[in-house]
C-alpha cells in the first residue's frame, strides 16, 4: 500500500501562494513556521491605516507580516489559510516602519 504524503499547509494555500507569489511547496512549508516565529503582528506597527487594515484581517485568525506578504494563518496551528502581497497603498508605510 502506498503512502500518502501529509500536507503541513492547506491546499488553499500551496495554490494561492503558488499564484501570487510563484512559491513551491517546499517554501510554503517553510513560510508557515518561519512567518510564525519571525513575522511581525499587527500590534507591533504603528497606529494608523496599515495597522488598521491588518486588524481587520485578524477575526478568528492570527495575522503576520513576513518578507512582504499578509500571511492568515490558524490560531491554534501554523497552518497558513492564505497570503497576499502587502496591498500597494500600505507599501510606504510598510516600509517606513517594519520592512523586515
Amino acid at each position: 500500500m502506498a503512502r500518502r504524503k501529509t500536507r503541513k499547509q492547506s491546499l488553499h494555500a500551496y495554490e494561492r501562494l503558488n499564484e501570487r507569489a510563484g512559491m513551491s511547496r517546499k517554501q510554503v512549508d517553510k513560510l508557515g513556521k518561519n512567518a510564525s516565529i519571525y513575522g511581525r503582528s499587527p500590534r507591533s506597527f504603528p497606529n494608523g491605516k496599515f495597522r488598521t487594515f491588518l486588524e481587520s484581517k485578524c477575526i478568528n485568525k492570527r495575522v503576520k507580516v513576513y518578507k512582504g506578504l499578509v500571511v492568515i494563518m490558524a490560531n491554534t496551528s501554523n497552518r497558513i489559510i492564505t497570503a497576499y502581497p502587502i496591498p500597494e497603498e500600505f507599501m510606504e508605510e510598510y516600509e517606513q516602519y517594519g520592512k523586515q
